[in-house]
């Protein structure tokens, strides 16, 4: 058997982003972090061997 590790979904890594335990009670309504564009980029550039895609 051959196992796969790949990294983890976007939304954890969000949540590691922000400094936050949860995200919001209310989605679309309730604003709970910010993520700047740099912190985007650079989940973007880990998630890059999952993706199906060869630039950002």
């Amino acid at each position: 058997f051959d196992f796969i590790v790949k990294t983890p979904p976007v939304a954890i890594q969000l949540l590691e982003a922000s400094k936050q335990k949860s995200g919001s009670a209310e989605p679309n309504r309730k604003k709970v972090a910010e993520v700047t564009w740099e912190q985007v980029q650079t989940i973007a550039q880990e998630k890059m061997p999952d993706l199906n895609c060869f630039t950002l």
